[in-house]
């Protein structure tokens, strides 16, 4: 009875001990051991909706955040700066945000006018500057280059008025609103897969000159007649 009782006491004691160093070991981790900086940046870049060619200033740390091991990437495009946290294990992205305030910034310094300056404020009150998407969904950048491929304009055309994630009838949603010189655009888009909902466009009225050319002219048709200073001969 001794002896049975001393054999599962050592193999409870060599379970525990082998699920302890399972877990010390698992709470170490190397960078060699994870999926490496370049697939974490990878995966980032791709969820952002743009190319490598495209991202400026990338930074990748490794640590260890809240028990887990990730990637923290950081990189810009168009003045939008992005930043993820990629697990260093399985690549799961654990957080994105956007900070858009350089891009207002850099919007704002390219106003030709004192009232495209204003306009361009009204954006910065309407859009947050940092504002961090849904695990799930595409960014608020990827939604905007939608949107303007819908409109069938380019970015350097336009002005965004709104743009801002929102919920409509429980379901997530990219609000976006801008104009051009000749239209202007409002746009829903379904947060989950880029879908668009609504386009609406309003054209801007053009300045016509329907009555550019008209009859009259500096001449009166009656200036000249069959009349002459001179009678017909009699004959």
């Amino acid at each position: 009875m001794k002896k049975r009782i001393l054999i599962i006491l050592g193999v409870t004691v060599l379970a525990i001990a082998v699920i302890f160093g399972t877990a010390v070991s698992s709470a170490k981790m190397t960078e060699s051991q994870s999926i490496g900086a370049t697939a974490a940046l990878s995966i980032a870049v791709n969820d952002a909706g743009v190319g490598q060619n495209e991202i400026k200033n990338a930074k990748s740390v490794f640590e260890k955040d809240d028990g887990v091991y990730i990637f923290d990437i950081e990189f810009e495009v168009d003045g939008e700066k992005y930043e993820y946290h990629i697990d260093a294990q399985n690549g799961k992205i654990l957080k994105r945000e956007i900070d858009e305030k350089d891009r207002e910034a850099l919007n704002t310094t390219k106003s030709e006018d004192s009232s495209t300056t204003t306009a361009q404020s009204d954006v910065t009150t309407t859009t947050s500057n940092k504002q961090e998407t849904p695990s799930g969904h595409i960014t608020l950048e990827k939604a905007k280059r939608i949107a303007l491929k819908r409109a069938g304009v380019s970015s350097s055309d336009v002005k965004f008025t709104k743009a801002k994630l929102d919920y409509d009838d429980g379901f997530a949603v990219y609000d976006i609103e801008f104009y051009s010189n000749s239209a202007e655009f409002e746009v829903e888009i379904r947060a989950n897969d880029g879908e668009i909902i609504e386009f609406d466009k309003e054209s801007k009225p053009s300045d016509s000159h329907s009555s550019r050319y008209d009859d009259d002219d500096d001449y009166d048709d009656d200036d000249y007649d069959d009349d002459d200073d001179y009678d017909d001969y009699d004959d």
